[in-house]
């Protein structure tokens, strides 16, 4: 999966078809999009094991930062996740993911290997570690969100740790996090 999204990116940064990273970078001062985004209602039941993974996996993408390592003359694609909020094209991410410093651009993938470039920065805030991003796609799977979960609520996570690929894992949610001050 990796050396095929690897490639197809390459294909895209070969073909100047992505949206240059520095541009999405000059967009981080977003703290607010300028339209709502018509997000899902959770799902009226909870969905346990294998309908809960397939669900998940539907809205859960592959985001793909392409770089050049200096030491040869080919692309390297970095992977992290990011998470369909709309069907057309709104994304979330973490903050911190925008902080490469050889990112050449942005492009997220589907688990059928679907991509879509990155081509706009919605919102941003270093604080949370999130960031919303607009893809150029129409037919995304969006995850439903539930708000205000209470600690003890069993979760479980869709990601890609060490390019390891739709991997799900279980826990609680162990606490809330505000921190106070400047």
């Amino acid at each position: 999966f990796a050396r095929r999204l690897t490639r197809e990116v390459t294909a895209l940064m070969d073909h100047k078809a992505l949206t240059p990273y520095a541009d999405l970078k000059k967009q981080l001062d977003r703290r607010v999009a300028s339209a709502p985004l018509a997000l899902p209602s959770p799902a009226a039941a909870a969905l346990d094991g294998p309908a809960l993974y397939a669900r998940a996996r539907a809205s859960v993408l592959v985001m793909c930062q392409p770089y050049k390592c200096g030491k040869c003359s080919h692309w390297h694609v970095n992977f992290s996740s990011a998470f369909a909020l709309t069907a057309d094209g709104a994304v979330a991410a973490n903050y911190h993911s925008m902080k490469s410093t050889n990112t050449e651009a942005m492009v997220v993938a589907t688990a059928d290997g679907r991509l879509y470039p990155v081509r706009e920065v919605l919102a941003a805030s270093a604080e949370d570690d999130a960031v919303l991003l607009r893809v150029e796609a129409r037919n995304l799977v969006p995850l439903p969100l539930a708000a205000d979960e209470p600690v003890g609520r069993p979760v479980s996570v869709v990601s890609h740790p060490d390019r390891q690929f739709f991997v799900m894992t279980r826990g609680h949610v162990s606490r809330y996090y505000v921190e106070r001050g400047p």
